[in-house]
């Protein structure tokens, strides 16, 4: 399937997501205002750290060494594997927070009585595991309708949970709903892959594979470096904004305009990692790898550019029809925010290349790198009390990632294949 068919079906997938996260910001912005916003964004950082110690960290590298497999067998062999290492992640994790749920609590919601949230998260944590590595499968083994299927599904779920707790409990209702969706997909998803490998053979007991586990755990870091330090990441830019003698509420304006840019981002990431990274992996000649760049360059650029400047020509109506007019100030982050989508788009196309080629070492080294540069530059703007920081710091971060991945590129490729 060439990038052009999987750039539709993702388009179709990014769509249904692009309109159920619009709602659920809308829905948050009128419930809770621009606190509720930087509160689930905290809780969105913290579940997406305990997702990846309890397993989702090989979601990149399962993706990766299913396309590099010939057989069915094998690949079958494979992912019962990598669940299995995964799901033995997700139970030591568990048993370790149960214990500290009120404290974790505290500092993700500055309130222990959210506790309920929390518990509900560790609860379903398995089948968020579960979900997440088969939908990284389904994207190795080219099942590209299933795998489109199971981001529209947990989108469409997502919503309506959303929408009825928060209806139910408010504030509260909007956390736990995104704590728990994932149990709905479970279902979903496991009749997938019993289709694929089949009940009696799902069920078959089997040895583990240490030799393999042990090449998927290294490839791993790449995925724990990119997971740990850009929610870290966000986590510390919102603590130096909200410290900061910047307006009131200007992190929760700050968290919308981020909502509203990675959501852009979504539509350049899901097409990136479904076609390039799978293509590249396979690519044998610094020649092929040139040319899936240069096809998928062809199409993202172009699409990343327009996109961005739509969004900004109507950022005012799209603040009043996806928060309220209370998020009105944040319509003077827009030009630099998206100004760095539009580079960033760029970096990220040659940061997939050393992703796909299972560069750990430049992957993290650059990861820690950009991140470093992020914050410090966020808060040096921030002291010196420019008005704009968060959003002209990204700007100048995705200009300084851009270099830095097309210097390396040119550096480290020819090496690749001689």
């Amino acid at each position: 399937m060439n990038i052009y068919k999987t750039s539709f079906l993702s388009l179709i997938a990014t769509i249904v997501k692009t309109l159920s996260l619009f709602i659920v910001n809308k829905f948050v912005a009128v419930v809770g205002g621009p606190v509720a916003l930087t509160q689930l964004g905290n809780f969105q950082n913290f579940s997406a750290i305990i997702q990846m110690f309890a397993g989702t960290m090989y979601q990149t590298a399962t993706t990766k060494f299913t396309s590099e497999l010939s057989s069915d067998e094998s690949r079958k062999v494979f992912i019962k594997n990598l669940l299995t290492l995964a799901l033995i992640q997700c139970a030591f994790v568990i048993l370790v927070l149960i214990f500290y749920v009120d404290e974790i609590s505290f500092k993700v919601f500055n309130d222990a009585n959210n506790d309920i949230v929390l518990l509900l998260f560790l609860l379903c944590l398995p089948f968020i595991v579960f979900c997440i590595i088969l939908n990284s499968f389904f994207n190795g083994i080219q099942y590209i309708r299933w795998f489109i299927g199971v981001n529209i599904v947990s989108a469409i779920t997502n919503l309506f949970l959303v929408l009825i707790f928060g209806y139910l409990w408010g504030e509260v209702g909007i956390y736990s709903a995104f704590a728990v969706y994932y149990f709905l997909v479970f279902f979903f998803v496991l009749k997938k892959i019993i289709i694929y490998i089949g009940c009696r053979s799902f069920l078959t007991p089997f040895y583990l594979d240490f030799t393999l586990l042990k090449k998927v755990l290294f490839f791993s870091l790449i995925t724990i470096s990119s997971i740990l330090i850009s929610n870290i990441t966000l986590i510390v830019i919102r603590y130096i904004i909200s410290s900061s003698t910047l307006p009131n509420n200007y992190v929760g304006y700050w968290q919308g305009v981020w909502n509203l840019s990675q959501v852009a981002m979504s539509f350049i990431t899901i097409s990136l990692s479904t076609y390039l990274l799978p293509a590249i992996s396979k690519s044998e000649t610094y020649f092929q790898v040139k040319k899936e760049l240069l096809v998928s360059a062809r199409l993202i650029i172009p699409f990343s550019f327009v996109l961005s400047i739509s969004i900004y020509i109507l950022r005012e109506y799209l603040v009043i029809f996806l928060f309220t007019k209370e998020f009105m100030p944040m319509t003077d982050m827009f030009f630099w925010q998206f100004s760095g989508n539009v580079v960033k788009s760029i970096s990220w196309l040659f940061g997939f290349v050393f992703v796909s080629r299972g560069m750990v070492k430049i992957t993290v080294f650059t990861e820690v790198l950009v991140a470093i540069f992020f914050i410090f530059t966020c808060n040096f703007f921030v002291d010196n009390g420019v008005l704009e920081a968060p959003v002209f710091a990204y700007f100048l971060t995705a200009v300084f990632h851009l270099v830095l991945m097309v210097s390396l590129f040119f550096r480290v490729m020819k090496n690749e294949f001689q």
